[in-house]
């Protein structure tokens, strides 16, 4: 029997006002044993049951018109699923691209699990349509939003979760609907990883239909120059593999009697926070704000702490007015051989918009 799809039996049968739809997958972390090509085995009934119970759950709540799954196909010899579901209602059933963004969005935000099974995430398709057919109906953006990462970011639906996704989709949301002249749907795909202690943020928005070849600038034009939020750093912002292309400037700065220590490692440690937010409010000279400071080479901020630093001219391209700072902090030891070691701080920042290119330097202050 092998190659050949192997029916589960049905709940439901689809009518006349009924539209059906097939999803398909393959089972990477299920052994397929022979038992599976008799329906009237346990372990057919089991992981039969198993399927329908997960699909069940994620298309009752995706679409109110859900009616539950008629069928279930098994193929033992590759692993493979196919599971017809049936849609009713006067409203016109879903497309076979939204039944498979359904699908794929759970299983990627569960790490291409389904419930207790691993999928193969190239294989899921409906009625034929693939993920390369899907991602003409999509967009991708990627970004570092400088918070420390917390694990219960990871999981969906907790309240660190929720809270940085609000945030988040607050400011990248108004931007994208105004990019594209058909506006996305609801509800995008959106997960955090961590990227070096800060959060690294994953977003994909659906659209209704295909949008063709996607236009240039989403990045560099609009996502980079639009978002406010100071923790969403400008620099990392990628839109359908498009970089933002930012005039970086380098400041280094060394505090002085100041120890070096492995708290300041540590971003998501007090003390590190406490530091990296005075020196990020340190920063506003990179307007002009402290023009007369800066030409001095260097300044008091209310605080016994002493600082140096040296400051690339901004570009001629830009005007203090187009100088958004964006502070990113990196706390490394500066070496020598001092009483009291004193430490680095990397700050970059950009203007926000300059797709002509731009000028990037550092220069470090001996130890």
């Amino acid at each position: 029997m092998s190659g050949q799809w192997l029916p589960a039996a049905g709940l439901l049968l689809a009518g006349p006002s009924r539209v059906t739809r097939s999803v398909t997958f393959r089972i990477t972390n299920e052994a397929f044993s022979a038992a599976l090509g008799n329906p009237a085995s346990l372990e057919y009934q089991l992981l039969s049951e198993n399927i329908r119970h997960q699909l069940q759950s994620i298309y009752h709540e995706a679409f109110s018109s859900f009616q539950g799954v008629s069928d279930l196909l098994f193929r033992p010899d590759s692993a493979a699923v196919n599971a017809s579901l049936v849609f009713g209602g006067p409203a016109p059933g879903p497309s076979a691209c939204e039944v498979l963004w359904t699908l794929y969005r759970k299983v990627k935000a569960a790490e291409k699990v389904l419930g207790n099974l691993s999928l193969d995430e190239s294989s899921l398709a409906s009625d034929g349509s693939n993920l390369t057919d899907l991602a003409l109906e999509t967009i991708s953006i990627r970004l570092t939003a400088m918070r420390p990462f917390q694990p219960p970011l990871l999981l969906p639906g907790s309240a660190p979760f929720v809270l940085l996704e609000k945030t988040i989709l607050r400011q990248v949301a108004p931007v994208v609907s105004g990019f594209y002249t058909a506006h996305p749907q609801e509800d995008p795909l959106l997960l955090f990883s961590n990227a070096d202690q800060w959060v690294g943020v994953y977003i994909e928005y659906k659209f209704q239909t295909p949008i063709g070849t996607h236009p240039p600038g989403l990045a560099i034009n609009h996502l980079a120059w639009n978002i406010m939020d100071p923790a969403v750093q400008k620099s990392s912002i990628m839109a359908n593999a498009e970089k933002a292309e930012m005039v970086q400037y380098e400041v280094w700065l060394q505090i002085l009697d100041q120890p070096f220590t492995k708290a300041l490692r540590d971003k998501s440690g007090p003390k590190s926070q406490q530091l990296r937010g005075m020196l990020t409010r340190w920063v506003k000279w990179g307007r002009g704000e402290r023009r007369e400071e800066q030409e001095a080479g260097g300044f008091m901020c209310g605080d016994p702490t002493r600082l140096q630093y040296s400051c690339d001219p901004l570009h001629p391209l830009c005007s203090p007015a187009d100088h958004h700072p964006q502070a990113s902090a990196e706390l490394r030891p500066s070496g020598g051989e001092v009483p009291v070691r004193p430490w680095w701080l990397w700050v970059t920042w950009g203007p926000g918009l300059n797709s002509r290119g731009g000028a990037s330097g550092s220069e470090k202050w001996p130890s």
